[in-house]
């Protein structure tokens, strides 16, 4: 089975290995991942961007067979969590749906929000501009402001503009998250030991820069796990009369 993801600005094809594990390719179009692609392949797909899925998806049955995931599939597990289901990001429905445990998700990409897991029951918190993207926000908005980056040096008091941003945009960000984390365990009446698990494409960033005592863990393939949980579940309903995901 491969797993395939329609993110914002990535596509990404997973292969699970033996050991559970995930090995996640990354690309920017839709032709390089279609190279990737071996005749007559099993493939679940997660349109997390759900506008670009048309630009792959007829390829993509033309080499095998590719099955859905969507929201619909999820209506158990989100119950009543949720005012406005149909807004619900299927990548934090996926990360909370991947968890064994109770824990706080951390999802740093172009967005990053930070949504929980508690007694088996989602609870979702925030959504904050990614680091990069609020970085290149500020620029675009303030030519005159630098776009930093992980690798621009923070330091208290700062000495120069762009060490400035690099605070604001690298130490507020995640000074910000930390406080979420406690403000999101206090009010859905979970432990502020409640671990933290953090995953996407900026996981190691904020991981870095993470100064609180609460547990840190990356798990850079969080969504993967997810998919591949729904896949495994959908496959038993299917064994034992139920329906499989849609085609």
């Amino acid at each position: 089975m491969l797993y395939i993801e329609v993110g914002n600005s990535t596509l990404k094809l997973a292969h699970r290995n033996s050991d559970g594990t995930f090995r996640v390719s990354r690309f920017t179009h839709p032709t390089h991942l279609l190279e990737e692609i071996p005749p007559k392949a099993e493939m679940l797909l997660a349109p997390v961007a759900e506008s670009q899925v048309g630009n792959i998806l007829p390829q993509l049955k033309e080499r095998g067979t590719v099955r859905l995931l969507g929201r619909d599939q999820f209506r158990e597990f989100l119950a009543d969590s949720y005012d406005t289901p149909e807004t619900l990001g299927l990548d934090r429905i996926l990360q909370l749906f991947a968890l064994d445990v109770d824990a706080i998700v951390i999802s740093c990409g172009t967005a990053i929000t930070i949504d929980a897991l508690f007694r088996g029951s989602p609870f979702w918190g925030a959504i904050l501009p990614g680091f990069t993207t609020a970085s290149r926000g500020l620029s675009a908005q303030a030519p005159a402001l630098p776009v930093v980056s992980s690798n621009d040096t923070v330091l208290l008091p700062a000495r120069s503009s762009r060490t400035s941003i690099a605070n604001g945009i690298l130490l507020g960000t995640t000074l910000a998250l930390q406080g979420l984390a406690d403000m999101l365990a206090d009010e859905i009446g979970a432990s502020q030991s409640l671990p933290v698990i953090v995953t996407g494409g900026e996981a190691e960033v904020l991981r870095s820069f993470w100064r609180r005592e609460r547990e840190v863990t990356v798990r850079p393939a969080l969504l993967f796990e997810g998919m591949a949980r729904k896949g495994a579940k959908a496959q038993r309903d299917k064994e034992e009369g139920g329906s499989i995901l849609p085609r």
